[in-house]
């Protein structure tokens, strides 16, 4: 996509449209887990293959697509032999990407995760905040940090005029993110911004 602007106003318009991008952008993202009664990084139920860091890690590579403007979702599965990211679907958020294996076991186990809607990055303390606000017990839940964006990449490259520069973009959403509806939202979130600057 390209994007023309006075040279002025170069650098300010780009930062803008990339915080808009990547930190401004509304996201279902996991940030608790628990498989059987209770897990933590260093012990997760006897009856599967993986640690806890390698189902997570395989887990949080998944992209989910928001069905519902609720803060946060709770998903339940049972584990019999192998679990996939194709089965997390709520009425709130389904998966949405390339298939994988995340978690195989020699009996069947309960495995939940908790999924918070929200823009930017959160830290692993700021998601035991959100989850204790919310009524549920983190003692119970390996809780990761967070970055809730539908931009995988944001990339440039730059060509000038006299007057004017102009930004090749490369960017890259999400599964299931249209990139021209996610450019217009972006569009009208700047026509936003400069309403309340000219007001």
């Amino acid at each position: 996509m390209l994007l023309t602007v006075k040279k002025t106003y170069g650098n300010a318009f780009l930062n803008l449209v990339r915080q808009l991008l990547l930190a401004d952008t509304m996201e279902y993202r996991p940030i608790a887990f628990r498989v059987g009664d209770s897990s933590n990084v260093l012990m997760i139920d006897d009856s599967v293959e993986e640690d806890m860091t390698e189902f997570i890690s395989k887990f949080c590579s998944g992209s989910f697509i928001a069905t519902s403007d609720a803060e946060m979702a709770k998903v339940n599965v049972r584990c019999d032999k192998v679990l996939k990211l194709s089965s997390i679907k709520t009425g709130e958020l389904f998966f949405k990407g390339d298939d994988i294996e995340v978690l195989h076991s020699f009996s069947p186990v309960e495995v939940q995760v908790i999924f918070r809607r929200g823009t930017g990055s959160y830290s692993s303390d700021e998601n035991v905040e959100f989850l204790e606000r919310n009524n549920i017990n983190v003692d119970d839940y390996v809780c990761i940090s967070s970055r809730h964006s539908l931009i995988s990449k944001f990339a440039y490259t730059t060509t000038e005029s006299k007057d004017s520069i102009t930004y090749n973009l490369d960017i890259v959403c999400k599964h299931g993110v249209h990139e021209d509806v996610l450019l217009s939202d972006v569009a009208a979130r700047i026509k936003e911004l400069s309403d309340c600057l000219i007001s």
